[in-house]
């Protein structure tokens, strides 16, 4: 034991500026009125605890240009005002443990006030014998919204949530099988474990866990250019026509379809390829027809709050070419995934995704 001071009450601080430990140095439910300041000391627990500052209650806490070379540094439910550090923690496995604690702000010129700059020291401290505790992430977070840095916090608050789901997929890889799942080669349980994995990206990507919303924005935009493109490639393709019982048996769109080049075994030389268009543009035809537009029937397909008209004018045909039947079919997915990042979006900015998080 270097140091025992274990449930010590005083006003004054602790200074352990440059020494040198060489086993345990137990501050455990001390109360100090002052500061814990260990700059520039070297901690060595021989294998066993280095600092042991469980429940310890300081007015601040220095932590700078410090080693420790063997043992752990246990942090667990203490509180401080003040962090003042420069960022250096253990951070092999099972060194470090912050699960409870709780400090005011964190700062000093050197310290980190970055996620990116914690985000070692979180990851080293939030988890103890292979088990995730968030109580770091969620503490880091809420002091660094409260000191102005709430794009920061957001990110914490993000990783926070992709270990906790990523923690919840393990569990269930990990479980005990039970005799169903036995009976079936753990099909079950790689079933959710999967799908857990899938959802954690999809809340990631979408809005950021429901930290980072206007991210939907960006997912739209780009489910927006696929099926634009898709679309403009198929109306290229010939393989649109009109979405109208009452169009398809005119006497106009009949003659559009007798020059059409499909089916190519009795298609005439000068057939047209893409019969919609002809007869869109056609006077007598079909000009008075809602004009077909790619970026439009895109949108239309996508976004469901928005309703262009297009995807009620025109619809693809499967069995005129490849395009066709590709937008044929995938114009579902399209559209169940535009209503996917619309409903987490706005669970997202409702509040919904974080009301128990925080």
């Amino acid at each position: 034991m270097a140091l025992n001071a274990q449930g010590v009450e005083t006003g004054e601080g602790l200074f352990l500026r440059g020494v040198t430990a060489t086993g345990t140095v137990d501050v455990k439910g001390a109360k100090i009125g002052g500061q814990v300041v260990c700059t520039g000391a070297t901690f060595d627990g021989q294998g066993a605890m280095a600092l042991n500052a469980q429940a310890m209650r300081v007015d601040a806490l220095v932590w700078r240009d410090v080693r420790v070379t063997g043992g752990t540094v246990a942090l667990l439910a203490a509180r401080v005002g003040d962090l003042v550090d420069d960022g250096h923690w253990p951070t092999e496995a099972d060194t470090l443990n912050l699960d409870g604690f709780v400090y005011v702000r964190i700062i000093g010129d050197a310290a980190p006030v970055s996620a990116e700059g914690r985000r070692v020291w979180l990851e080293a401290g939030s988890v103890w014998k292979g088990k995730f505790r968030p109580q770091p992430y969620t503490q880091l977070a809420r002091v660094l919204r409260e000191m102005g840095h709430a794009g920061e916090a957001r990110t914490v608050a993000c990783w926070r949530e992709e270990r906790l789901l990523d923690q919840r997929r393990r569990e269930i890889q990990g479980a005990p099988r039970s005799k169903a799942d036995v009976a079936h080669g753990g099909i079950w349980r790689g079933f959710w474990a999967r799908l857990i994995g899938f959802w954690s990206f999809v809340l990631r990507i979408v809005a950021g866990y429901g930290f980072k919303p206007w991210r939907a924005a960006f997912c739209l935009a780009a489910l927006w250019a696929i099926a634009a493109g898709l679309a403009g490639l198929v109306w290229r393709e010939g393989s649109f026509a009109p979405n109208s019982d009452v169009i398809l048996t005119s006497a106009g769109w009949e003659a559009a379809l007798a020059v059409d080049c499909f089916p190519a075994e009795t298609a005439a030389p000068d057939c047209i390829h893409n019969p919609a268009g002809d007869w869109s543009n056609d006077p007598a035809r079909g000009m008075d027809w809602d004009s077909f537009s790619a970026l439009g029937y895109g949108i239309d397909l996508v976004v469901p709050v928005l309703d262009l008209g297009q995807t009620a004018a025109w619809a693809p045909s499967k069995d005129r070419g490849p395009g066709g039947w590709w937008l044929w079919w995938g114009r579902w997915v399209l559209q169940g995934t535009g209503w996917l990042v619309l409903l987490i979006f706005v669970a997202a900015v409702t509040g919904i995704m974080q009301r128990e998080r925080e």
